[in-house]
């Protein structure tokens, strides 16, 4: 077929908007109109049949259902409907063309398994709807020059729907590449000692108390008794005023007589019963020597 002219062109647009204001079409857009009668001149139709036979459902031609079966007929071929016309559950006709036979049967559980029937159309005109997919599917598989896969407007329908409500997953993008880790020295980790393991509940450490100086002087004198008394120490001469028996320890004390040994001896020559006067103890406490 020759080339499309630039004349032809605007012809068809001509023919487009003459058809489009007459309202014998459905097109509202004078585009698509052109478009369809574009690609049937490819085939030999002439314009008006184009936009009889031929819908555009969400920019795509689809071939509607009868102008489908009429081409079919014209061919040669036969169709006997095994359904009632009306029947809203199911639609089954057998296709025969040159002696090949196919048998199609479409049910609305089929449908919806198929996800079509999320579509509008299925509620009110179910029977069309089946018959529709019967017939695209019983001529495109004994006759596919008919429809050369094209759709009818109620499969295309259906697929926008099933676009629509069960949109494709986009696919991830890749990863960049990851640089290759350069090798380094790295140190042992340090072994930690295990800490040994409790068997008993821990005992409570209670503050310690500083110690008065009469602990401190029955502390001395403990050990004192358990020491051996050097000899031979002056002996305490036992003044019955604290002054005197200060003078007469630090003479002791500046002799050189242990401390222990002094408080020993303090004890034994004048504790009353366990207990120490208290100009004695006054004695002590001055003469204790300084921690």
């Amino acid at each position: 077929m020759a080339y499309l002219t630039t004349d032809e062109l605007n012809a068809y647009r001509m023919a487009a908007r003459i058809m489009i204001a007459s309202g014998l079409v459905d097109y509202m857009q004078e585009d698509k109109a052109v478009t369809l009668m574009l690609l049937n001149r490819s085939r030999g139709v002439d314009p008006l049949t184009a936009l009889t036979d031929y819908y555009i459902t969400q920019d795509k031609p689809a071939l509607k259902a009868d102008a489908m079966l009429e081409r079919f007929y014209k061919l040669g071929g036969s169709v006997v409907w095994e359904s009632e016309s009306t029947d809203n559950a199911t639609q089954k006709a057998t296709f025969n063309f040159n002696g090949t036979l196919f048998t199609s049967e479409w049910t609305y559980a089929r449908a919806e398994i198929a996800g079509f029937t999320s579509n509008p159309m299925w509620n009110t005109h179910g029977a069309q709807m089946l018959r529709a997919r019967v017939i695209s599917e019983g001529i495109r598989a004994v006759c596919p020059e008919v429809n050369k896969g094209l759709y009818t407007p109620e499969e295309a329908a259906c697929f926008n729907s099933n676009r629509k409500s069960a949109p494709q997953p986009s696919l991830p993008l890749p990863e960049p590449p990851k640089p290759a880790p350069v090798a380094q020295a790295v140190a042992p980790a340090p072994v930690k000692a295990e800490a040994p393991k409790q068997t008993s509940k821990p005992v409570p450490v209670k503050a310690e108390t500083k110690p008065t100086q009469m602990q401190k002087l029955k502390k001395a004198a403990a050990k004192a008794s358990k020491k051996a008394t050097p000899a031979p120490a002056p002996a305490v001469t036992g003044p019955q005023d604290t002054d005197g028996l200060i003078a007469e320890i630090s003479t002791a004390l500046h002799c050189g007589v242990d401390w222990y040994s002094i408080v020993n001896t303090v004890n034994s020559k004048y504790g009353i019963n366990g207990e120490l006067p208290d100009y004695v103890r006054d004695a002590l406490v001055a003469c204790a020597p300084k921690e």
